[in-house]
């Protein structure tokens, strides 16, 4: 079975080349458990990141060493009711 491949629509940001900010990230992570070295060390290896634009968390997979896909998960904890 072969993995799905990677949108071309979509690619993923290099680290420079975005206004980084993990405020909203590592507080959503703290609220769920995880501890804050462990959220450091993928942030310092470039296996996470807080998108710009919709503060999303973005975790970054590798192939060969090469970054390959992200995974986003919204870091907003409520919304707002029609």
């Amino acid at each position: 079975m072969e993995p799905p491949s990677v949108c071309s629509s979509k690619s993923l940001h290099s680290r420079s080349s975005l206004r980084i900010r993990y405020r909203r990230v590592f507080a959503y992570l703290r609220s769920r458990g995880i501890d804050a070295e462990i959220i450091n060390h993928c942030i310092k290896h470039g296996q996470l990141y807080e998108d710009a634009e919709h503060h999303n968390c973005v975790f970054v997979g590798y192939e060969h060493g090469k970054p390959a896909y992200g995974c986003l998960r919204s870091c907003v904890a409520f919304y707002e009711k029609l």
